[in-house]
C-alpha cells in the first residue's frame, strides 16, 4: 500500500506535470533561445521527478513559472504560453510541505 500514499501519488503527479511542461517545451514556437532555456529547465525539472528528488522537481517548476510571469518567455507562442500556464496550476498543491 505504500504506493498509495500520500508522499507517493504526490511524486506521481509531479512527474506527470514534469512531463507536460516538458512537452510543451519541445514542441514551443518563437523566440530559439527562449525555447532552448525553457527545453532546458523543464528537462532538470522532469529528470529529479522521475529520480524522486520531489523537493528539486517543484524548485524547478516554480523556477519556470516565475521566468513566465516576469515574461522571460514572452518570444514564444500564446498557445504555447498557455499551455505551460494549464501544465502549472495546480503546482502550488505540490509544495513540499503541503501534504499535511
Amino acid at each position: 500500500m505504500a504506493s498509495d500514499s500520500p508522499d507517493s501519488r504526490e511524486a506521481a503527479a509531479l512527474v506527470t506535470m514534469a512531463y507536460r511542461v516538458y512537452a510543451v517545451a519541445l514542441h514551443a514556437r518563437g523566440h530559439k533561445e527562449q525555447r532552448q532555456t525553457l527545453e532546458r529547465l523543464a528537462q532538470a525539472a522532469l529528470s529529479q521527478a522521475i529520480e524522486q528528488r520531489p523537493r528539486l522537481a517543484f524548485e524547478g517548476l516554480v523556477e519556470i513559472r516565475s521566468l513566465m510571469r516576469d515574461d522571460t518567455f514572452g518570444g514564444l507562442g500564446a498557445a504555447d504560453l498557455e499551455a505551460l500556464r494549464v501544465a502549472l496550476e495546480s503546482l502550488d498543491q505540490y509544495a513540499p510541505g503541503n501534504a499535511e
